[in-house]
């Protein structure tokens, strides 16, 4: 018996998931501010209320370091989450 096969594209699954992200977090983003232009009645408080959002980030990137965990999709979401 003998073995074959082709060469399997795999090494191209880790930028698939990290653009699979960006757009999950992208979404997330124009979710969160539609959902609070609603809640505000308003265009610009969303906007103040997101501007948090880079050094929450920031602050869940690097507790996620320190702790050891990778940036999978539960932390992804969670970030996403805590942030708002």
């Amino acid at each position: 018996m003998r073995a074959s096969g082709r060469p399997s594209s795999n090494l191209n699954k880790p930028q698939e998931r990290r653009s699979d992200l960006a757009v999950l977090l992208n979404g997330a983003i124009l979710l969160v501010y539609v959902v609070l232009g609603i809640l505000y009645e308003s265009d610009i408080h969303p906007i103040t209320t997101l501007s948090g959002l880079p050094s929450a980030a920031f602050g869940a990137l690097v507790t996620l370091l320190i702790i050891g965990m990778d940036l999978n999709i539960y932390a992804f979401v969670g970030m996403i989450i805590k942030a708002v």
